[in-house]
């Protein structure tokens, strides 16, 4: 029986708990062993690192559609043969974004396959809009928009607008944060690779547009993490906050308080969402063995078929990367799926730059640095305190990208 040596990052005893059911199907179809490894999200990229210094690495893994570049630059990966993409789908089948991140400019070769799909959505109430006079439809459409919604939210007396996690280190805040720099025309980097833009005027409006919005926070939800946010919503406690599009099943579970779900709408970011996820990539030590490159080519085309996708869903509400999977989804609440398509047809992710991992966690500290320094005094201009912090990054990245 062969065996194959898969790792995922992620939540992953959840994650591969739930999938177990497909994994066992596949073992049993196959005749093929299974042997799972799970990487935290925190300690996943120093793994991934160390196995390609030190070897030792799995046959196939689970990785985030961003780490690509790195992991074709140190040289870890193995390539997918063309006739191997068409099998699992070819580019037409995937979302748009993330199979971009399965390649590098000017390279035609395919490094990664999509898995899954993740993205960032606003979940409001409805009935606490239209006391307000706001009109749902036109809310979030731009970042002056929600500006003016947070705004007449205020105005009107609701303590808590909205909440979004301001607690010491905040990941996603990036993530979230890519949806303003790309609607204000902005660029973390230029397309080129070689100058950071987050100090040019497109991008500041972009970091401005953002943490302007932290003076519609009620000093009383400071320092909230992901979780908490998540639990004033559903107590009642605030109008707005920003999720997954797994977050209903979450709020479910915390017992709301009446009217929360009965008045719960949903809306894309403003601006340029972000769509990032997951995807499949093969370890090039496989290359020594055809036996295992087949046995992983049968798990990467059962994994990513649309039947599998659909089934993935139903047991852990991970979004697919496929479209024709999406759209035979029952997504809840209802109108999450028509929110979900427009993403997918509008967002991006990030330019793919060999060191992008490197970049994203000292970004992740210098936004970490604005919002403690902002939230000492939300009167005052913002844009001071984003220069302070940004141009030094910008200057010394600068100098490392100029020299790759």
């Amino acid at each position: 029986m062969n065996e194959l040596k898969f790792a995922l990052y992620g939540t992953q005893s959840q994650f591969i708990e739930s999938i177990s059911p497909l994994l066992k199907e596949f073992e049993k179809k196959t005749q093929t062993s299974i042997k799972t490894t799970e990487m935290s999200i925190d300690d996943a990229w120093g793994q991934l690192f160390n196995y390609t210094i030190h070897g030792g690495g799995p046959d196939l893994a689970r990785i985030g559609t961003i780490w690509t570049s790195s992991l074709v630059s140190l040289n870890a990966l193995r390539p997918f043969k063309p006739e191997e993409v068409t099998k699992f789908g070819s580019p037409d089948v995937f979302f748009k974004p993330i199979w971009r991140s399965a390649t590098m400019p000017g390279d035609e070769k395919v490094w990664a396959i999509p898995f899954t799909a993740f993205n960032y959505v606003l979940f409001y109430r409805r009935d606490i809009l239209e006391k307000s006079g706001i009109a749902a439809e036109s809310a979030f459409v731009s970042a002056k928009a929600m500006t003016e919604t947070l705004r007449s939210l205020k105005a009107s007396g609701f303590q808590s607008p909205w909440v979004i996690p301001t607690s010491e280190h905040y990941r996603a805040r990036l993530h979230i944060l890519a949806s303003w720099i790309w609607g204000a025309d902005g660029h973390f980097i230029s397309e080129d690779g070689k100058q950071v833009l987050l100090n040019q005027p497109e991008a500041l409006q972009g970091l401005k547009d953002f943490f302007e919005l932290h003076q519609f926070l009620s000093p009383s939800d400071y320092g909230l993490s992901p979780n908490e946010c998540r639990r004033r919503f559903a107590r009642g406690q605030a109008a707005i906050f920003i999720g997954g599009p797994d977050t209903l099943q979450f709020l479910r579970e915390l017992n709301p308080a009446p009217g929360v779900i009965e008045n719960l709408g949903v809306a894309a970011l403003p601006g340029v969402p972000w769509i990032g996820g997951s995807s499949l990539v093969v370890w090039k030590d496989v290359l020594a063995n055809p036996v295992t490159e087949r046995a992983i080519n049968q798990l990467i085309t059962f994994l990513t078929e649309k039947t599998t996708q659909i089934r993935m869903y139903e047991l852990t509400r991970v979004t697919p990367a496929r479209l024709d999977a999406l759209l035979e989804l029952e997504l809840d609440p209802p109108e999450l799926l028509q929110v979900e398509k427009h993403i997918m047809e509008t967002g991006q992710s990030y330019r793919r730059y060999p060191i992008w991992i490197r970049i994203q966690n000292d970004l992740v500290n210098v936004l970490d640095q604005i919002t403690a320094e902002y939230l000492n005094d939300t009167s005052a201009d913002v844009v001071p305190v984003i220069q302070k912090y940004i141009n030094p990054f910008a200057k010394r990245y600068n100098l490392i990208l100029s020299a790759i």
